[in-house]
């Protein structure tokens, strides 16, 4: 019986729980349709920057890909994230373009949905990058100012 235990405490070491499991969606360019970055002040959302502005990548989908990101986002376990001293509902999804993990900087502000995936990306250069890594072909060469071009 101790064996048994000991290699129970093992494998909770080396493998990790399915509690801080991440889900993972995965964009490129056959399930990406079109790529807008919006330019956003930090000030009204309680994120840090250098230049007083973060940068919201977003990604339109395919109906497939929206329909598959809605099944991920339904069996995904909701967490709490606290965000300004407030606490937010968030699903705990990883947005992986071409093998490369998408990073948030304010995962209380991404948002899934069956039309878009959107994340908070802190450097304009940051922003435009990723949609590159995403698909290159999609990259704007523009971005939109507080939703105003």
């Amino acid at each position: 019986m101790g064996t048994m235990r000991y290699l129970v405490v093992l494998l909770l070491l080396i493998f990790p729980t399915l509690a801080s499991a991440q889900s993972e969606f995965r964009v490129s360019c056959e399930n990406v349709t079109k790529i807008k970055i919006v330019r956003i002040e930090t000030k009204y959302w309680d994120i840090q920057s250098d230049d007083g502005y973060f940068y919201a990548l977003n990604m339109e989908l395919t109906e497939k890909a929206g329909e598959e990101l809605v099944a991920l986002y339904n069996s995904t376990p909701s967490e709490r994230l606290i965000h300004g001293g407030k606490e937010f509902g968030h699903m705990n999804i990883v947005i992986n373009a071409n093998g490369v993990v998408l990073e948030s900087a304010a995962p209380a502000w991404d948002n899934f949905s069956k039309e878009r995936v959107i994340i908070s990306i802190i450097r304009k250069e940051d922003a435009f990058e990723a949609a590159k890594v995403v698909c290159p072909s999609l990259v704007p060469d523009k971005m939109l100012i507080d939703g105003q071009w």
